[in-house]
């Protein structure tokens, strides 16, 4: 009899190690050929990403990219277009210019990768330099009545990606939605916020709350409503926000009072593009570098929103 257990338990560790095996693989062709296989979806499909069809309720996930992303940005486009939930529009938001006028792309010269995901529904505009902002604010202005989802452009999204959001914003429908989120957190006199990094992971599954703080990367719901007027104050955002956009978005949601739901309990991390994440990006400039402790200070004196959040419950 033991020995019968003794080969049965062999057996059955042989087979767990064959399953962890396949799978480890089946995480390796990922990770290495993802991307070819998207830029082949790029090139090779025909079929539309969007259903411009749509009128009432309608979704535009909306993303920005730089000029040295501007080869790499067709991978992101081809996750989003190739989404279970189709939006009514995916736009990509570009600056001929930079801040100091020097000319970056050429609007009449993209990369022909595009050009083909453009003829599937990618639409892409260009709109003065305003940085990261760039994926949400004139999104707002060209479709004010709808729902805009923003996106990065370093993000490989999951095909059921849209379809989770718009599910949990259809019983949330004037709440921020996002996959990701930290806990805005107070001192024990509750008169000063702690350092950005020990906010903890927000973990309260679709609860609406105040002290939810979206980190937009994973993908963000922003409903028509959301903001007033102030969100398009440039001469603010771009002085005390300038590298934190998911600072200045959480900032002005909470002067107008709406409040923000995560659709998990635990951070979504997504496949991002491979050397996407160099000494020059938001997230290096504003964790690895502490700007965000700076920013977020300097936003939330201004509009005196510690005295905004204590009047809230957790």
């Amino acid at each position: 009899m033991n020995l019968f257990y003794s080969h049965y338990i062999i057996c059955v560790i042989f087979s767990q190690g064959i399953s962890l095996l396949g799978e480890i693989k089946k995480a390796i062709r990922q990770v290495f050929n993802y991307e070819k296989w998207l830029t082949f979806c790029a090139l090779m499909y025909r079929k539309s990403g969007v259903d411009k069809s749509v009128r009432e309720n309608t979704y535009v996930i909306s993303l920005t990219s730089i000029p040295s992303r501007i080869h790499k940005v067709h991978i992101v486009i081809e996750s989003l277009l190739t989404q279970s939930y189709k939006p009514a529009s995916l736009v990509l938001w570009l600056s001929e210019y930079n801040r100091e006028g020097i000319k970056v792309l050429d609007r009449d010269n993209l990369p022909l990768i595009l050009k083909r995901q453009m003829k599937r529904g990618l639409d892409v505009y260009f709109c003065d330099d305003i940085r990261s902002y760039r994926k949400l604010l004139p999104s707002i202005e060209r479709f004010p009545e709808s729902h805009i989802v923003t996106a990065d452009d370093d993000i490989i999204y999951p095909k059921d990606w849209l379809e989770k959001l718009v599910k949990v914003h259809s019983s949330n429908p004037n709440f921020i939605i996002c996959y990701r989120g930290v806990e805005i957190t107070l001192n024990k006199e509750r008169t000063a916020l702690k350092p950005y990094l020990e906010w903890p992971e927000y973990t309260q599954k679709n609860e609406p709350s105040s002290y939810l703080f979206p980190q937009g990367g994973e993908g963000t719901i922003y409903p028509k409503g959301a903001f007033n007027k102030e969100l398009f104050n440039q001469s603010v955002f771009l002085n005390v926000c300038l590298t934190a956009d998911d600072v200045w978005f959480k900032s002005m949601s909470l002067f107008n009072d709406i409040k923000c739901v995560k659709i998990t309990e635990k951070h979504q991390d997504f496949l991002r593009v491979r050397d996407s994440q160099g000494d020059d990006t938001l997230h290096f400039v504003n964790n690895i570098q502490g700007q965000n402790d700076v920013q977020i200070n300097e936003v939330f004196e201004k509009y005196n929103l510690i005295a905004c959040l204590k009047s809230k419950s957790l």
